[in-house]
């Protein structure tokens, strides 16, 4: 930044917003962002990476900071994930990023820390992490369908994976956001991560599956799709500790995201598009979708051999398998 802008930036950083505490500016940033539409997944992350930031600095809440004490405490946050996966760093970086940045525009500090420092996004080029065909296969004949608990169960986990839906939007789903007669479903603004309604299109085998969880579920429940035995509508915490449950008996580790996960691998490989792929993900960026395609190094060769355009000119007389034993 200039000499000229940070004079004039600082000239716009009035004597009242220098009594501001920086609790009152938080509550302002949260204001703001639920004007904008997030959501109240969205409000918890904000408040619990800010709670870790300041656990890691001695920044007084009560008043508002100096620049360079915000910087030094900035340095000193990001300190502590240096060692750790560019996911978490990203997510830190993500938030604060966010908010500084908004500071900046209010006048509530003259430079954004975060890119004065220079932080960036780390490259994350992990592979996501999926169930392998045969797990997923034993995870579904473990479940035991003939309880309600097990139908329920087993219905979530072919739901998920014939659609990779978020774990969240699945338990907030309502019976009337499902369409059998048109295979849909539908993913209401108000529960959809990035705030944007979409469908996602369901298997036949799906919609006999969910038709009859739905007749065998009490009306006088309620109108949610998924329920405990006592009633209460499944959230994901509860989902979680099912397939940590599953997992001890396959010996394996089994979370939500790693079926979504799945659905998105197996997709690709059976034939899908990234770009439809996207959609069905809920991905307001593409480059999320494409890290799907980061198969095995068997992977790419069997489907280079599989679809190189040489075999349209010379005969293929090995066979794929073959070449990979």
């Amino acid at each position: 930044m200039s000499k000229n802008a940070l004079k004039k930036r600082l000239n716009k950083i009035s004597d009242s917003k220098l009594n501001t505490s920086l609790k009152e500016v938080i509550e302002s940033f949260i204001m703001y962002k639920k004007v904008c539409g997030i959501s109240e997944r969205t409000e918890s992350d904000y408040r619990k990476y800010f709670k870790m930031f300041f656990s890691n600095t001695s920044i007084n809440l009560l008043c508002l900071p100096g620049y360079t004490e915000l910087k030094e405490g900035v340095m000193r946050h990001f300190l502590k994930y240096t060692e750790k996966a560019p996911a978490t760093h990203n997510l830190h970086y993500a938030y604060l990023n966010c908010f500084f940045g908004w500071c900046l525009e209010e006048g509530y500090f003259e430079q954004n820390p975060i890119k004065d420092i220079g932080l960036k996004k780390k490259k994350d080029e992990g592979k996501l992490k999926h169930l392998e065909e045969d797990i997923i296969k034993k995870l579904l004949s473990t479940i035991d369908i003939s309880t309600f608990s097990g139908y329920r169960d087993y219905t979530i986990t072919l739901l998920t994976i014939d659609t990779g839906i978020r774990p969240k939007e699945l338990f907030s789903l309502l019976k009337t956001d499902v369409d059998l007669v048109h295979g849909n479903i539908n993913i209401r603004r108000d529960i959809s991560k990035t705030r944007t309604t979409r469908t996602l299109p369901i298997s036949a085998q799906t919609i006999t599956i969910i038709r009859k969880l739905i007749n065998i579920t009490p009306d006088e429940w309620g109108n949610h799709l998924f329920y405990t035995c006592e009633s209460i509508p499944m959230s994901v915490s509860t989902w979680e500790k099912r397939l940590t449950f599953f997992g001890k008996k396959l010996n394996t580790k089994i979370t939500p995201y790693m079926l979504r996960h799945s659905f998105a691998i197996y997709y690709l490989k059976n034939g899908g598009n990234v770009f439809s792929l996207q959609k069905e993900l809920g991905h307001v960026d593409i480059s999320m979708s494409r890290r799907y395609i980061n198969l095995t190094e068997n992977d790419l060769k069997e489907q280079h051999v599989l679809a190189s355009p040489v075999n349209l000119f010379i005969q293929r007389t090995t066979r794929v398998r073959k070449l990979f034993k």
